[in-house]
């Protein structure tokens, strides 16, 4: 599985997802240092190795298809996953000095949950994000247990490889 998730679709950096992914963030910048009152200014700083056309046509398939939801300020939900008790909201932007820079770790995350589920076969509605130290935790049924639904797989995917 490790492997499978190890592959990468290349492309330009600056490819039309690249550019569709920095116009919503760009445009999530401004509403997102408006409900920050430390922020300084709205000014997108972007990762410093970019943003790369794997992550970013992966992440917006998963918007495109409602997997995840971006509200106005770049706050991110995935309504098809397993709830936590207090509602997952993910911020794809942060307070960097006198600006506002990407987390590029959500980005490759949503990706990352989304092809498990697209490519991979898990079912979202058994699938929790962001729970302990796994990015995606995978339940299914247990024969013979107690309790039948029990964490059947894990995943931790914290930056997209390149090459």
């Amino acid at each position: 599985m490790s492997d499978a998730l190890a592959v990468v679709s290349r492309g330009p950096d600056d490819s039309p997802q690249v550019a569709r992914l920095r116009g919503m963030l760009q445009s999530c910048a401004e509403p997102f240092a408006e409900r920050r009152h430390d922020a300084m200014s709205a000014r997108l700083l972007e990762p410093a190795r970019g943003l790369r056309h794997d992550e970013a046509s992966g992440f917006l398939s998963a918007v495109d298809s409602g997997f995840a939801l971006v509200d106005r300020a770049g706050y991110v939900t995935l309504p098809k996953v397993r709830q936590k008790r207090a509602v997952g909201r993910y911020a794809l932007l942060s307070k960097s000095g006198s600006g506002i820079s990407v987390n590029l770790e959500y980005v490759v995350q949503v990706c990352a949950a989304h092809e498990l589920v697209r490519r991979h076969g898990w079912s979202a509605g058994e699938l929790d994000f962001e729970r302990g130290e796994f990015d995606a935790l995978g339940y299914g049924l247990t024969a013979g247990r107690s309790s039948p639904w029990r964490p059947r797989r894990g995943c931790r995917a914290k930056t997209a490889l390149r090459g």
